[in-house]
């Protein structure tokens, strides 16, 4: 699975033209919002009225359609209980015949009750780049580094999650995305990495996933927000 910035990008680039949508926002930060605290009601006095908003109830036993895939995440809709899911997005394109910049902001926020069990977001923007050195991954350590290791070394995490988008209770994700579009190659670069924690806050595991495709050429439909709380590693 591509990240979402990838089908962002390309369904503003094939406009050629300039173009704004959706509403500028700050993206959000770590100790911002807090899985298993914050609510619905927290985020929107954060940053306002999302892009888009959607809502289901599960009885239990059934995936959601277009669930992310993990090795690291649960198929939450076989938890009971309501999800609804808040799409931010922000994007602005100067796209002329030939190529132009494209900046792009993203976040996605998964409550289920009311309570946020995840969020991801991702901005190529100046002002606040969640850019990320995958090589670095090579300094953690399995069993002994800890959340506060991690974000030493690759900065602040862009999102985090927990049961039921981890698949064990107690479990818990920090996640860094990001992607641009080089208007000299054409070339979309999308990176995504999940780390996993114990209860202990120590880490397990991690996936990561760098992609480079080519930007489309033919034209691609309106844009529409994509679900980023766990990049699939397949």
């Amino acid at each position: 699975m591509r990240p979402a910035t990838f089908f962002l990008i390309a369904a503003v680039l094939v406009a050629g033209c300039t173009r704004t949508s959706g509403r500028d926002f700050t993206v959000p930060i770590e100790t911002q919002f807090v899985p298993g605290q914050t609510t619905i009601a927290n985020l929107k006095t954060t940053l306002g009225e999302p892009d888009t908003q959607t809502s289901y109830t599960s009885s239990g036993g059934t995936a959601p359609p277009k669930q992310p895939e993990s090795e690291f995440a649960s198929p939450i809709a076989t938890v009971p209980g309501t999800y609804d899911t808040l799409y931010y997005r922000f994007v602005k394109a100067n796209t002329p015949a030939g190529g132009g910049d494209v900046f792009v902001k993203l976040a996605a926020f998964v409550f289920r009750d009311g309570v946020l069990i995840g969020y991801s977001s991702q901005s190529n923007f100046a002002d606040h780049p969640t850019d990320f050195d995958t090589t670095k991954t090579s300094l953690l350590r399995k069993g002994q580094s800890t959340r506060q290791d991690v974000e030493a070394i690759l900065g602040p995490a862009t999102g985090q999650a927990i049961y039921p988008i981890v698949l064990k209770p107690g479990e818990s994700t920090l996640q860094y995305n990001y992607g641009t579009l080089d208007p000299h190659t054409r070339k979309i670069l999308s990176k995504a990495l999940v780390l996993l924690f114990d209860a202990d806050g120590r880490l397990l595991d991690y996936r990561s996933n760098t992609t480079v495709s080519n930007a489309p050429a033919q034209p691609a439909p309106a844009i529409t927000p994509v679900p980023v709380i766990i990049p699939a590693h397949k």
